[in-house]
């Protein structure tokens, strides 16, 4: 099986050269001083039709091997230069396309999975002194594995992104019924010896990881206004704002018809100062709040508004605002960009193949003058979009 793996990703690396990706789809540093001719879509074309090829020319070897094992699925990352060259990516940076791959046939895909995380569903929480108490012999355990040697620092920095999480959820809870809501927050953590807590996995041997979620129950819970802090208010406000407009996005992009959209993730960024709104910053401890369309119990409210805010700093009480109009415009353009996409590996030669594109998921970041590109590998991703492919 390691074998075929690492034919796998030799096929991979030595079959798509990085081509260029047709301008309009995004933007960098050197966008507006490039004076390259635009890409020929003929090249991308061909680009993708050899990382298709040898993609299911490797899964059909695998597949081939009777070992006992078989393979669900494989993910296949792109990158994007400032430049718009889009190929492999390898290490380092942010993604711009994840592909997922599976067999036509089967019914199961490659499943996300984190065994080595230990996880903390705030649902299930009252308040944030339910998720203090429950935290606590994780902390006692790491103080006396010496794993971490300044406990009054752990617990320090674990209070304060327990207390912010639990308010973000809070505000998720109580975001009004729409066609479109969130149904998951996730925030991943990494601890260090000397007690400080950080956002990014570092996956290497030893490293401290954690994971706050929430997910939504079957009911609508509104709390009463008076009891809300102002991050719960403003966290539902900016959630309300960000579903409204995605629906409506939806619901007028011609496009979109021809997509199925399974996931829409966003961060969401809180300041020291309890600002909170999209997140557009480098700082590494960001919620991640997932959206899917569900089917509504209760009726649907409707909601209406101007401006979406941006954390540009985390370290500052000052919001970017971006009109709502704006925004929709730009999640619709994200649409056509997955239409266009989705439309390269759907191609008629592709359909008898028995592995093929499951999902396609984009990521994208947005300019504060309101256009939205695929974001680069230097860049800061606002969010993605998971399609499952309406032709699998």
């Amino acid at each position: 099986m390691k074998t075929y793996l690492i034919s796998i990703l030799v096929l991979l690396s030595t079959s798509l050269n990085a081509e260029g990706l047709p301008s309009q789809w995004y933007f960098g540093e050197e966008t507006k001083s490039n004076n390259e001719k635009s890409s020929d879509p003929y090249d991308i074309d061909k680009s993708l039709e050899s990382l298709h090829d040898a993609q299911t020319h490797a899964l059909k070897k695998v597949d081939s091997e009777k070992s006992g094992w078989y393979l669900a699925g494989m993910k296949t990352i792109l990158g994007l230069t400032l430049k718009g060259k889009l190929g492999i990516k390898s290490w380092g940076g942010k993604k711009a396309i994840e592909l997922n791959w599976k067999k036509r046939d089967s019914k199961k895909g490659l499943e996300e999975t984190e065994n080595n995380v230990d996880t903390f569903n705030f649902s299930e929480y009252k308040s944030s002194e339910d998720a203090l108490t429950e935290i606590e012999p994780f902390i006692s355990s790491l103080v006396e594995s010496g794993k971490v040697n300044d406990e009054k620092s752990l617990r320090n920095n674990l209070r304060s992104k327990i207390n912010e999480f639990y308010q973000v959820a809070k505000g998720a809870e109580s975001a009004a019924p729409q066609a479109y809501r969130p149904h998951k927050i996730r925030l991943d953590l990494t601890v260090g010896a000397d007690g400080s807590v950080n956002g990014l996995f570092v996956k290497v041997g030893g490293d401290i990881r954690l994971r706050f979620e929430w997910s939504r129950k079957n009911f609508y819970q509104k709390e009463s206004e008076t009891l809300k802090s102002k991050i719960t208010k403003q966290t539902e406000k900016l959630l309300n704002g960000l579903a409204s407009e995605i629906g409506k996005a939806i619901e007028e992009e011609p496009a979109a018809k021809t997509l199925k959209l399974k996931e829409f993730k966003v961060g969401v960024g809180v300041s020291v100062s309890g600002s909170v709104g999209v997140a557009k910053v480098s700082a590494s401890i960001v919620p991640q709040v997932y959206f899917k369309k569900v089917t509504l119990l209760e009726k649907a409210e409707e909601v209406s508004v101007e401006e979406i805010p941006f954390l540009t700093d985390d370290k500052s009480n000052e919001l970017k605002f971006v009109s709502s109009t704006r925004i929709r415009k730009g999640f619709k353009k994200s649409i056509r960009f997955a239409e266009y996409f989705q439309k390269k590996f759907n191609k008629k030669k592709y359909r008898k193949s028995k592995w093929a594109v499951h999902t396609i998921k984009p990521s994208y970041t947005f300019d504060l003058s309101g256009d939205v590109g695929v974001v680069s590998l230097k860049g800061l991703a606002t969010f993605e979009l998971a399609y499952v492919n309406n032709k699998f």
